[in-house]
């Protein structure tokens, strides 16, 4: 038994002597002789727990994007000093190679089928947590980049909207600010990694440009749901651009009615919807 304890004993001052430091400041509490090194490990084991705990992986299993999913930031850095206080970081890549036939309305000019080969979705997205109530959400994206034959085309700001969740203790009032989307039809609002063929159709699409330029034009919102049953949204914002005046097939507009000589770019949009039978108004 005595020898037995001596091993276990040896084993660990083996261990304790090979050990790094990796906190600096422990590593400099130790070498200034004012704690011992095994006090410094425990130290040094506590200190990478309280880290491991402010920065964080929110999802485990977020590799499932390889399968086709979509995710969300997915690295939180909260304050050590509030818990509220956070940033949200991620990234999100989707690609596609596909066939698509090109039909011509000219009898002189033969169909033709081509592949392509494209990034549908290139983003940074970033989240920061001010408060309980209050955060901001934002991206960065250049989606379609090698679209056909558009290049690489530009980088620009997505969503960027301030957001005030529950400010009076209830889901029923809720607040969005700057670049919010608007729930212009189930079609437009539903992530399209949730429905069955992941290209809107281009008539919701181009209807959704009447309301509002790419559903997110500068605008202010209220919205909010009873028991997440019904759902409202009330917004006032800026709207349409005059150069989204196409139909789905891509005939300008101002063509076929004549030239828009005067237009109210402000709306004011409301939207209810009762989740409980899965219908949109």
């Amino acid at each position: 038994m005595k020898k037995l304890t001596l091993a276990l004993a040896l084993v660990s001052a083996t261990s304790v002597i090979g050990a790094e430091i990796e906190n600096p400041i422990v590593k400099k509490l130790y070498e200034k002789g004012i704690i011992t090194k095994e006090e410094a490990l425990k130290l040094d084991k506590k200190e990478e727990k309280k880290f491991v705990k402010h920065a964080n992986v929110i999802k485990k299993d977020s590799p499932e994007f390889l399968l086709g999913k979509e995710t969300h930031p997915n690295m939180k850095i909260r304050a050590f000093d509030n818990p509220d206080m956070y940033v949200k970081l991620g990234i999100r890549l989707q690609s596609t190679f596909e066939n698509y036939k090109v039909d011509y309305n000219d009898p002189t000019k033969d169909d033709i089928n081509l592949w392509d080969a494209y990034l549908r979705r290139m983003r940074f997205e970033v989240g920061v947590g001010f408060s309980k109530h209050v955060s901001f959400t934002m991206d960065i994206r250049n989606d379609k980049a090698n679209y056909q034959d558009k290049g690489e085309q530009n980088f620009n700001v997505g969503d960027a909207y301030l957001k005030i969740k529950k400010p009076f203790g209830t889901s029923l009032v809720n607040f969005k600010f700057y670049r919010g989307k608007i729930d212009v039809s189930r079609t437009e609002t539903v992530k399209s990694a949730w429905v069955v063929h992941y290209d809107r159709p281009h008539v919701a699409d181009e209807a959704a440009q009447f309301v509002s330029h790419n559903r997110r034009a500068t605008n202010a919102q209220i919205y909010g749901n009873w028991k997440k049953k019904i759902h409202y949204q009330f917004a006032i914002g800026d709207g349409i651009y005059s150069g989204k005046f196409h139909d789905a097939v891509g005939n300008d507009l101002q063509d076929a009615s004549g030239k828009i000589i005067e237009q109210d770019y402000m709306y004011i949009y409301i939207s209810n919807s009762w989740m409980g039978g899965n219908k949109k108004n």
